[in-house]
């Protein structure tokens, strides 16, 4: 059997409506759509910033887009789950089990929603379910000074109301599977129930076509190692594309979309029946995710399971930061294509700007208070009045204050040839930072690459020369193609996917060109 390959049709560079902040035409994206692509091509496009909506893939263009999209991760093998976290799955087995208080769960629910140091005042139990209470709490809350414990006590904890694993006869019928991603009539039922309930979407335009490209269509192939026999216990199969389906009494309550890659389980989409909103299943779910990344690191030619991918973290849209109150997570710096972890990355994150994460020194608090008040010094000098406070510039003046102090400065010195020449072995803060020895703060024009992709005219023939398309029913290499020789346009666009998706990547995958 030949080796596995990936077809991608490129389409570009598109401007779009953000599905973030609503602004039009401010979306600006690298798009391709997928044919078929393999797990570890994808895995490798995750790992550049890529994400997929069925069968498109996209990059978003993080310095010159109105929300800055982030991807993020998780680290599951130092995973451990936080008081909230655990409460949510104590939650869903309490419900499981017939224990459930409808006001309690749903006060849980509103503090789950708040900071971490809001959680300190959880309602009591009722008395005659203490001691079970206390049970699971126990259950679920980590040994002290046991790390190694944590893992097998969290995939306990997210095992405990299963159906097949319950011990108490009147509970509910709790089940979790994987299954083939496709379309099914009652996957559908709960899709619409979804999009009509939480998110009020007119029912008419709501069909199967929808239902496929957000829910079924994957551009994904199966795959398995050479030493994988099967897990029957919870569907997996091999890498590619599921529906982790939740059951509750055989009926279908809740269906997460999984891209079960080489290194991480990246989740794209979850909807949920809307009546069990107090459950937070999207919360269960992301904890549920996590425990089989870590279960399928454990089966054997899986040992590379390592990371959950959350989609985006984008600071504008508080919707989506939940996803870093799960420990520890990284970001990938859309430049070096680096993770970085979350914490480092709050100051940047709060910038007006567009900056990459290499440039973390500058949002250090001792140099961002040096460039506040060389900003004030500048204006006392100049006699200027003050029009805002310190505290009310941005980083963009940050900026334009450093570049023109250095201007500034060279200046007077040129123009002063009494004064002292500085010691350059012996450099103050200031004159470090003007030293070079750190990144450019001048943000590139427009017309300049998106972060993290090459110049396409740094592309040369060379490398467009390993490129294979897929041309009029035939595969060739892409610099012996006829329209490639003739055609100004495929060339710009060849250059351009290549700059995209990067050396690596280009000449692995083929290039569907009709």
């Amino acid at each position: 059997m030949s080796d596995p390959y990936s077809i991608i049709k490129p389409i570009g560079f598109t401007v779009a409506s953000c599905g973030y902040c609503g602004s039009e035409n401010s979306a600006r994206v690298y798009g391709a759509f997928a044919f078929k692509l393999t797990c570890q091509d994808y895995q490798d496009l995750v790992n550049r910033g890529w994400r997929r909506h069925g069968l498109y893939l996209y990059r978003p263009n993080l310095r010159d887009s109105c929300c800055r999209q982030y991807t993020i991760r998780l680290n599951t093998s130092d995973f451990a789950p936080s008081k909230g976290q655990r409460r949510t799955i104590a939650r869903l087995n309490r419900y499981i089990k017939n224990q459930y208080v409808p006001l309690k769960i749903t006060q849980e629910a509103r503090e789950d929603a708040l900071p971490e140091e809001h959680h300190s005042h959880s309602p009591s139990p009722e008395p005659n379910i203490l001691d079970s209470v206390r049970a699971r709490r126990k259950s679920v809350s980590p040994p002290l000074g046991k790390p190694e414990s944590w893992h097998a006590d969290f995939i306990q904890s997210v095992h405990a109301a299963d159906f097949d694993k319950m011990e108490g006869a009147g509970w509910k019928q709790f089940k979790v599977t994987l299954e083939p991603a496709v379309f099914s009539e009652e996957k559908f039922d709960l899709y619409c129930q979804y999009q009509k309930g939480i998110h009020g979407v007119d029912p008419a335009s709501l069909s199967r076509e929808s239902f496929e490209a957000s829910v079924a269509r994957t551009p994904l192939q199966i795959h398995t190692t050479p030493t994988f026999t099967g897990d029957n216990s919870i569907g997996f199969s091999g890498y590619g594309t599921y529906h982790h389906c939740y059951y509750i009494d055989g009926k279908l309550v809740a269906i997460a979309v999984l891209d079960i890659l080489p290194e991480s389980i990246s989740s794209d989409y979850f909807c949920y029946d809307p009546s069990l909103s107090c459950l937070s299943l999207g919360k269960y779910s992301t904890l549920r995710e996590i425990a089989l990344a870590q279960e399928i690191k454990a089966m054997d030619g899986y040992g590379a399971m390592e990371y959950y991918t959350m989609g985006h973290h984008v600071e504008s849209a508080p919707k989506t930061h939940y996803k870093s109150t799960y420990h520890p997570s990284y970001l990938l710096d859309p430049e070096t294509c680096g993770w970085v972890p979350f914490e480092k990355c709050v100051n940047i994150l709060k910038s007006k700007k567009y900056f990459s994460f290499s440039q973390l020194d500058l949002f250090e608090p001792r140099v961002k208070g040096l460039l506040i008040t060389m900003k004030a010094e500048k204006r006392i000098k100049s006699k200027e009045p003050e029009q805002a406070s310190p505290m009310d510039i941005d980083d963009q003046d940050m900026v334009d204050s450093q570049v023109q102090d250095r201007d500034h400065s060279e200046s007077t010195n040129s123009d002063s040839s009494h004064k002292r020449k500085r010691d350059p072995d012996s450099l103050r803060p200031m004159d470090y930072m003007r030293s070079g020895k750190r990144p450019s703060l001048t943000h590139p024009p427009a017309s300049t690459p998106p972060p993290g992709m090459m110049d396409p005219n740094e592309v040369t023939n060379s490398d467009l020369s390993q490129l294979v398309i897929f041309e009029h029913g035939k595969a060739m290499m892409l610099t012996d193609s006829e329209t490639f020789k003739t055609n100004k346009d495929i060339s710009s666009s060849m250059r351009d996917y290549y700059s995209a998706v990067g050396h690596t990547l280009a000449p692995r995958m083929l290039v569907f060109a009709n």
